[in-house]
């Protein structure tokens, strides 16, 4: 699936092609995405500390990580209402299909 076709379908908003193609073949970094989206957004490292009740120097640490906790993600994506958890299901998708073209062969 093209990123086009997959940001239409899944909703992605406001992500780039070069953005989407360094999430390809699992390299997923949450922490930047989650920065980049609040950026998009257009809100503050504060405002997202405030609603999720932590520090803002947690949040600095957050987005230097390329994996989350499921629970702080979850926190994360609603507060932002933004799922993240979809690019781990593009991710698992687009392996699934390649398992499954090396299979036919």
């Amino acid at each position: 699936m093209s990123f086009h076709a997959f940001s239409l379908f899944h909703g992605i908003k406001s992500q780039s092609e070069s953005e989407w193609q360094a999430m390809e073949h699992n390299n997923i970094h949450i922490g930047q995405l989650i920065r980049t989206q609040l950026k998009v957004d257009e809100r503050s490292v504060s405002w997202l500390a405030r609603e999720i009740g932590c520090s803002r120097n947690h949040l600095y640490k957050v987005f230097r990580k390329p994996s989350l906790d499921g629970e702080l993600l979850l926190s994360i994506s609603l507060a932002m209402n933004f799922n993240f958890f979809q690019y781990y299901s593009a991710a698992f998708y687009e392996g699934m299909k390649e398992r499954l073209g090396e299979t036919k062969q």
